[in-house]
C-alpha cells in the first residue's frame, strides 16, 4: 500500500485503488536490479550458513524497505546467483557476508543496468 508517497506493509483501505509496487512490478517483468553471485570452497562447505545469513539480511532490510526484495535464488553445486529489486539490497548481502566470514568481495557498482556482486572464499 502506497501511504504519503512511500510504501507500506498493510491492508488496503477500503475503497482504495489497487496499485502494484514498483517491486512487485521488477519481479514479474523478471527485470532485476542487483545480482549477488556466491562461489568458493568454503561457501560450498558452508552453503546453510552463509544463504542463512543472505536470508537474515534480506528479511531485515525488508522490514525496513518494502520495495527492496529477494527476487530469485539460482543454485547449483558450486554457487548460488541471487537476483534483487534493489542494487541496494545486493551491495548489503555483498557487505554482510563480508564482514560475516571474510574473503573477497567485488562491488561492480558500474555494471550497466544491474550491478553486481561477487563473494568468494
Amino acid at each position: 500500500m502506497q501511504e504519503g508517497g512511500r510504501w507500506r506493509w498493510r491492508e488496503a483501505l477500503p475503497g482504495a485503488r489497487a496499485l502494484r509496487c514498483p517491486a512487485c512490478q521488477r519481479s514479474r517483468d523478471h527485470l532485476p536490479a542487483g545480482q549477488v553471485q556466491l562461489s568458493g570452497d568454503f561457501f560450498v562447505a558452508h552453503r546453510d550458513e552463509v544463504m542463512a545469513r543472505v536470508r537474515h539480511v534480506a528479511q531485515r532490510t525488508r522490514q525496513r524497505y518494502v520495495l527492496q526484495r529477494l527476487m530469485e535464488i539460482d543454485e547449483d553445486d558450486r554457487q548460488v546467483r541471487i537476483t534483487t529489486t534493489s542494487p541496494h539490497l545486493a551491495r548489503a548481502i555483498g557487505l554482510a557476508l563480508h564482514d560475516a566470514f571474510k574473503g573477497t568481495l567485488d562491488l561492480d557498482a558500474h555494471a550497466q543496468g544491474c550491478p553486481r556482486v561477487h563473494w568468494t572464499r
